[in-house]
């Protein structure tokens, strides 16, 4: 009743930022990530909606056993980072990445299934920022695309740590830019 009363419901997205969770919204992204790119249309991948305690779930289970020599370098930084006072306990390294990503992420793209996941937390707070998110989250995917198609501007650039640290910023830099131009086009 309350995405009816807002206008988000399932058969129809008005103007403006939208409900990322709904399929009407996630399509009419695509659309508005293909216009702001200015290349092919964006097909929309695989779009998952889990719960926090579902994602969760999904990254303990992908956290694997650390060897012997990863747990002391854990023990290693892990110590360091309490004498600096960042962390509690060496822990932190790996269930205090687990926390801070699911308080802190509301999508992702996975690059190995080509599928975005959005977290659903209930009502979005901010439908404009969950529309950015998306349509940020849709980029990499449409970046992916170019790249399997040959595309890519950037061959060769990971030939180094700058060629690295460029070509992340290029792509992160391209998902805000079509981020934003998406939001203000809504």
């Amino acid at each position: 009743l309350a995405l009816g009363l807002l206008g988000c419901a399932e058969e129809e997205v008005r103007v403006g930022p939208c409900d990322p969770r709904l399929v009407a919204c996630q399509e009419r992204l695509a659309r508005a990530v293909s216009e702001a790119r200015g290349g092919p249309e964006v097909d929309l991948p695989p779009v998952d909606v889990i719960t926090e305690d579902e994602l969760r779930a999904f990254l303990e289970g992908e956290v694997e056993e650390p060897t012997p020599a990863e747990m002391r370098q854990y023990e290693v930084w892990g110590h360091a980072l309490m004498l600096l006072r960042l962390v509690q306990s060496p822990a932190a390294l790996t269930t205090g990445s687990i926390d801070d990503f699911v308080a802190n992420v509301a999508a992702f793209y996975d690059p190995d299934t080509g599928g975005i996941t959005v977290i659903d937390r209930g009502m979005p707070t901010n439908f404009a920022e969950a529309s950015y998110v998306f349509a940020h989250e849709l980029t990499h995917r449409a970046q992916d695309i170019d790249h399997e198609a040959g595309f890519a501007a950037h061959e060769g650039l990971s030939d180094s740590l700058d060629g690295d640290d460029a070509l992340g910023h290029h792509v992160e830099g391209e998902a805000t830019v079509v981020g934003n131009l998406v939001l203000v086009g809504l």
